[in-house]
């Protein structure tokens, strides 16, 4: 793929938890989005990061879900968050299960949270990881 010209392109879903954090507790960040997503809690965002590693360029999309209204100023004082959101994770996860599209079979949803988005069902999906070579 580095030889098209073409970005690597990768998507990764990132659960930031900082409602415990303060002085003694830091926030805690997992690669993951969480399973209780349509919960009015959970704030989104998407950033994209792109970078030439050894004549590779990837395009890397972080799609955080955080548990606090927070600026993105505000929130790049953690340095947990800056370390793992702005790098590439490869291969990167399926782009339909990071934000809002779909459901993944571990999610779960609540009527209280509005219309349930649909499951996505991993017989009838097509995406596949790149992994080079």
């Amino acid at each position: 793929m580095a030889d098209s010209g073409e970005p690597v392109v990768l998507h990764n879903p990132w659960m930031v938890m900082l409602a415990e954090a303060d002085n003694e507790t830091p926030g805690i960040i997992q690669l993951s989005r969480p399973q209780d997503w349509g919960n009015p809690k959970w704030h989104y965002r998407e950033v994209t990061l792109v970078v030439e590693i050894a004549g590779t360029v990837y395009e890397s999309h972080a799609h955080v879900w955080i548990d606090v209204e927070i600026e993105d100023a505000d929130l790049m004082q953690y340095n947990f968050f800056r370390e793992c959101v702005f790098s590439v994770q490869y291969p990167g996860a399926n782009p339909k299960v990071c934000g809002r599209d779909y459901l993944d079979q571990d999610d779960f949803w609540q009527d209280s949270w509005g219309d349930m988005p649909p499951h996505l069902d991993p017989d009838e999906d097509d995406w596949e990881p790149y992994y080079g070579g």
